[in-house]
């Protein structure tokens, strides 16, 4: 077979299969939700019953299980059965509920999830995640909650805000380490959050905060000194996106600010005009819904769904990867009651409490029970029997033959691994500025194998000397695993070595042309996302053998 790379569609074979369409005799499943929300790898969903199912990544414990496994398909929060909204930041969820308290779990570095750190605790580290819904103390008589990247803000039944978390990027920024801090707005009616900006609308108007607002065209001289939003003291539904908002008039108008290209007019940003202010959105009739993020999504009256902005992995549901600067609509979907944007995903529901989700898959973000990502609305499994697990484990009793690490650079080099066991199974794990983000599944056959056994003794790597004189560059680091009979070894190979044969370099290009990992990872570069640390795979490390650098 010599070289050969892996025929796609033997690949495809070993994907995570989809869920199959149920039966004729197979009962409708009858879990519905009343309000959806999403995160940057997860999204959420508030069920009729109270209780809240989350899915996709996990990583920090943003599903509020109890485990840091990621999930395909959605799985219950643990203890909330009486919840009435859900808010969900960067890498945490919070829940309001009925007794008008407030519950959140996931990433707490900067104690976005209510777990107070304490100053030490704070410097220390980024500090350990709420992996079960815990309540924020201090809050009572709550009506309404919203979440950014990092923090999470509550309105009050007296019109009081509270904030907690950090505004990153801040030229002073302030983690409140999951203190609540009562912030200067009174008698406000509604809030929204983003990223990186908070908004609350009181007697003073519209009025907004953060590092973020810049891109409004304005200057945040403290972390919550915040400005009025001109215009925009009667809309209603407003949401807060990356670098923009936009809001809903009394006649169902859309207005924007921030980001020239995310405002849905038609308009590029521009060195001399960064950003617009009060942008109408035309060609929708009346909106009902809206909801922001890389991306705004609206709900018209008449149930579609339009969206605009960045369209990575095909999240504006159109069917192409292409950014777009006015609306479009999201193909098949007629009868959407809201919407909800995340990363490089969306989710709607629907009048009947279904939720369908479209974009990337790679954490299992779209929960329909599989990992491929969907350019058109996906139904998210609430009866599936069992969600898988994003990242595969070892197969039972088969040793590692080989691995290919690839970390980051200073730039957009590919981040992912991929393993190779005794029995052919393959295990990719994509991170960075890859096609494929998450897991992927394979199978090389016996004549495969002795291919890829080849390429590793004919570059002779279990003998050849290695030495690295290098100092540190911005290049990247490849660990390359091989063992054969009795012999293993495992090499650290920095790029910007310039004492390491060549071959070593060739041989790693040679491995991705045997295991056909382009599949994946993609000859060209694509967005890499906001992940944290925490999601990042550790350096590739074998018991019993030293790695050598």
């Amino acid at each position: 077979m010599g070289h050969a790379a892996i025929a796609l569609s033997s690949l495809l074979a070993w994907f995570v299969p989809p869920v199959p369409p149920p039966s004729a005799s197979a009962a409708p499943c009858p879990v519905r939700a009343s309000a959806i929300t999403a995160g940057s790898s997860h999204a959420c969903a508030l069920l009729t019953d109270g209780s809240v199912r989350c899915w996709g990544g996990n990583y920090v414990g943003q599903l509020g299980d109890g485990t840091t496994t990621s999930r395909s398909a959605p799985v219950a929060v643990k203890g909330i059965d009486d919840a009435i909204a859900l808010a969900a930041g960067e890498r945490h969820t919070c829940a309001l509920r009925r007794a008008g308290t407030v519950a959140c779990w996931g990433a707490n570095e900067s104690g976005q999830a209510g777990k107070r750190l304490g100053l030490l605790a704070s410097m220390a580290g980024p500090g350990e995640p709420v992996l079960r819904p815990i309540t924020v103390a201090g809050l009572t008589g709550v009506r309404s909650i919203a979440a950014g990247e990092a923090h999470a803000m509550a309105l009050t039944n007296g019109g009081q805000v509270y904030f907690w978390g950090d505004l990153p990027d801040h030229p002073m920024r302030m983690a409140t380490t999951g203190a609540l801090v009562k912030l200067a707005f009174a008698g406000a009616r509604h809030i929204a959050a983003g990223a990186k900006l908070g908004c609350a609308w009181t007697r003073d108007g519209a009025r907004c905060f953060g590092p973020d607002l810049h891109w409004l065209g304005e200057t945040s001289k403290s972390p919550f000194a915040d400005v009025k939003l001109d215009g925009a003291e009667l809309l209603d539904p407003f949401a807060v996106g990356h670098g923009h908002v936009c809001g809903v008039d009394g006649g169902g108008t859309i207005h924007c600010w921030g980001e020239a290209d995310s405002l849905g007019g038609n308009a590029r940003s521009s060195s001399a005009q960064r950003f617009g202010r009060d942008v109408t959105v035309s060609g929708l009739p009346r909106v009902v819904r809206i909801a922001s993020g890389w991306r705004t999504c609206a709900v018209v009256a008449d149930g579609r769904v339009a969206c605009w902005g960045r369209n990575p992995y095909g999240a504006l549901g159109d069917g192409t990867e292409t950014r777009r600067l006015i609306p479009v609509w999201v193909a098949g979907l007629n009868d959407a009651a809201d919407v909800a944007v995340g990363e490089t995903s969306t989710c709607a529901r629907t009048r009947d409490g279904r939720v369908l989700c479209w974009g990337e898959n790679g954490y299992g973000q779209l929960g329909d029970g599989t990992t491929e990502a969907r350019k058109h609305p996906s139904e998210t499994q609430f009866c599936a029997r069992a969600p898988e697990s994003i990242f595969a484990e070892q197969p039972p009793r088969q040793p590692l033959v080989a691995a290919l690490q690839r970390s980051s650079c200073y730039g957009e080099c590919p981040v992912y691994s991929v393993r190779v066991y005794g029995d052919g199974s393959l295990i990719y794990r994509g991170e960075h500025y890859v096609r494929v983000r998450g897991g992927r599944t394979g199978r090389l056959d016996h004549a495969q194998m002795q291919t890829l056994r080849a390429a590793f003794r004919d570059a002779n790597f279990l003998e050849a000397p290695y030495q690295c004189g290098a100092t540190a560059t911005d290049n990247s680091t490849a660990r390359l695993y091989f063992t054969d009979g009795h012999k293993a070894r495992l090499i650290s190979h920095y790029h910007g070595c310039q004492d390491a044969p060549r071959a070593l370099t060739q041989l790693e290009d040679e491995i991705d042309r045997i295991l056909g990992t382009e599949h994946w990872v993609g000859k060209g570069r694509q967005r890499g996302d906001a992940l944290a640390v925490e999601a990042m795979e550790p350096p590739l490390s074998v018991p019993g053998v030293t790695e050598e650098h």
